[in-house]
């Protein structure tokens, strides 16, 4: 999960990055290298070094155009890969940026923003008060340093991406807590469901 949290925002500060430099939308994924990861001293630096290299890359492309480029391990610019070189970047090889393994941009006019398309898998649970309980219970705590007021309501929200998304609501409501109102916003689904 962290992999994935780590894999999602990182995507997501290269993107804001990006879309300075590009004057289209796109869809972007990123796969990062399982073992050479960044050190958060270079995180930063290694985000402006990914989106620069996207924006020579992949400025020419067409909307609708969707590629992929996956990383050599060997300078594909050794005068002893010359006789392959053209064969290796017509397929899609290249020397990315340090830690990352491959890349997959479309580019798609008319998007109101880009999009991070996180490619990650599985199984998605349904919500339930396994999920909840430990938030709940530090929100409660919290409640007693609020501001007193007539009703106190609490909004929870669903993450947008694969670690933050559920299938099937499955709480016995209402839920327990000192709240007055609890909410529920699935982002998405764009629905809102009232827990107590």
């Amino acid at each position: 999960m962290m992999r994935s949290r780590f894999k999602s925002d990182t995507t997501d500060r290269i993107i804001a990055k990006l879309s300075s430099l590009l004057p289209w939308s796109f869809y972007l994924n990123i796969d990062f290298n399982k073992v050479k990861s960044f050190k958060k001293s270079e995180l930063e630096n290694c985000i402006t070094q990914i989106a620069s290299y996207c924006a020579i890359e992949f400025k020419d492309l067409e909307n609708m155009e969707r590629r992929d480029v996956q990383n050599l391990e060997f300078n594909i610019n050794d005068p002893e890969h010359s006789d392959t070189r053209a064969y290796l970047i017509e397929q899609g090889f290249r020397n990315l940026p340090s830690g990352v393994d491959s890349i997959t941009i479309t580019r798609w006019d008319g998007l109101s923003y880009s999009w991070n398309t996180q490619t990650e898998g599985g199984v998605i649970p349904n919500l339930t008060i396994d999920h909840l309980g430990k938030s709940l219970q530090d929100k409660d705590k919290k409640l007693e340093k609020f501001q007193k007021c007539d009703e106190h309501w609490l909004l929870i929200t669903s993450g947008d991406y694969y670690y933050g998304a559920f299938d099937r609501i499955n709480l016995t409501i209402p839920v327990i807590s000192k709240f007055d109102k609890v909410f529920f916003f699935r982002l998405d689904r764009g629905e809102v469901f009232v827990l107590k």
